[in-house]
């Protein structure tokens, strides 16, 4: 399974990582922007969106659109509640508020079920 961070901050990828189901197999790539994650052609299961993306200066919301047809699973990846909102409503699957780097058992859960479905499909 193949997950991407696109946020402007590095610093979620340690929650995501502390998160992951302990029989995770496969790769978390951060990219810095949605334009770098746009130019390239892999796709992914899972991708965690930020809301604000500075580098670019827009937000997830106005992207996420063209980030779908690259990602099974967008999750929203916001510290603001009201950014996760936007991005539910705009058509992410699901939201996290971002925690600094702490595992989130809710996050977790979240990751097990895509985990469980994703080996399920591939039977």
């Amino acid at each position: 399974m193949n997950i991407a961070l696109v946020d402007d901050k590095e610093y979620g990828m340690e929650q995501i990582k502390k998160s992951l189901p302990s029989d995770f197999s496969g790769k978390v790539k951060w990219f810095s922007s949605a334009k770098k994650f746009l130019s390239q052609v892999e796709k992914f299961d899972i991708v965690f969106l930020d809301f604000y993306l500075d580098e670019d200066g827009i937000t997830g919301d106005s992207v996420l659109s063209q980030i779908r047809p690259k990602a099974k699973y967008i999750i929203g990846f916001s510290s603001i509640p009201s950014g996760n909102k936007k991005l539910l409503d705009t058509g992410a699957d699901f939201a996290i508020l971002k925690n600094y780097g702490k595992k989130d058992d809710h996050l977790e859960n979240i990751l097990l079920e895509i985990s469980a479905e994703h080996i399920e499909n591939k039977k």
